[in-house]
């Protein structure tokens, strides 16, 4: 796989990517103002002492531009799982988080295989 320097965050927010050693940012990739996200479809399955349970299904992916050769994608897990042909996304992982349990930055991304 070749790498490319044109990283494009696609998720609603800016991802910290953290140093192994010192946690400390290293990188910040901003949000690009284009975010993809899977459709989701919701269906009502049950009503358990007063709590509205519901099954989620993620459909169709919008708002994820076609391959671009030397772009990089960083999505969520759930785009990059929908779509596992796609070699050019990448989602945040090893998180860190702060005393509140806030994401904080990641340490790494996966990608597909």
């Amino acid at each position: 796989m070749t790498y490319s320097t044109n990283i494009v965050n696609l998720t609603p927010h800016s991802v910290t990517l953290l140093s192994w050693s010192t946690n400390t940012p290293r990188e910040v990739f901003p949000a690009s103002g284009v975010v993809a996200r899977c459709v989701v479809e919701r269906h009502s399955v049950a009503n358990a002492i007063g709590l509205p349970l519901f099954t989620a299904n993620f459909g169709e992916v919008v708002g994820l531009p076609d391959h671009k050769e030397g772009n990089l994608y960083i999505v969520s897990a759930i785009v990059r799982n929908a779509l596992p042909e796609r070699r050019d996304l990448f989602s945040p992982a090893d998180l860190e988080r702060d005393e509140e349990g806030n994401i904080t930055g990641c340490k790494s991304f996966d990608c597909n295989p």
